[in-house]
């Protein structure tokens, strides 16, 4: 190699430099920088799309926060009665249920072999129609397929 490369006259061992330089710039080109311009372009299309997603989500917020300021005051009842109403109404007092009272806006209930889609519904019906949040929930899976041992603290929401 040391010979041939001494073999060549001085013109031919610039010029080749020269192609070698080019063609270490080509590599440099279409091997690294193209792909990152590539992928911050993608980067930044992506971003954009979340910002939109954020807008719509706070949009949606403050709609929600909006709509609840906006609602009827809901009559006064003890959380146990309605924890017990509501329960009863969802057909979850069938499972083995005990509704214990903590304070006067603050229940414990815990319900053995119940339905978990039923009772994922029947909370999520507190909280939307009744102001009541979920403060603690502990779940174990029951022998069955689909059913559940549970204990949670239902509270008013403020």
């Amino acid at each position: 190699m040391n010979a041939w490369w001494n073999g060549l006259q001085a013109r031919e061992r610039r010029l080749l430099l020269a192609l070698a330089a080019l063609t270490a710039a080509l590599l440099w080109w279409l091997l690294l920088l193209r792909p990152l311009a590539a992928e911050r372009d993608r980067a930044e299309l992506a971003i954009v799309g979340l910002r939109q997603q954020l807008g719509q989500a706070r949009a949606q917020v403050d709609a929600i926060l909006l709509a609840r300021q906006s609602q009827a005051p809901r009559p006064v009842r003890s959380l146990f009665a309605l924890i017990d109403s509501s329960a009863r109404s969802a057909s979850l007092m069938n499972a083995q249920t005990q509704v214990e009272p903590l304070a006067e806006n603050r229940v414990r209930v815990r319900m053995d072999g119940v339905d978990f889609d039923h009772l994922c519904a029947w909370i999520e019906t507190l909280d939307r129609e009744e102001g009541v949040d979920l403060h603690e929930w502990s779940v174990d899976r029951a022998l069955a397929p689909g059913v559940v041992d549970t204990s949670m603290i239902l509270q008013i929401s403020r």
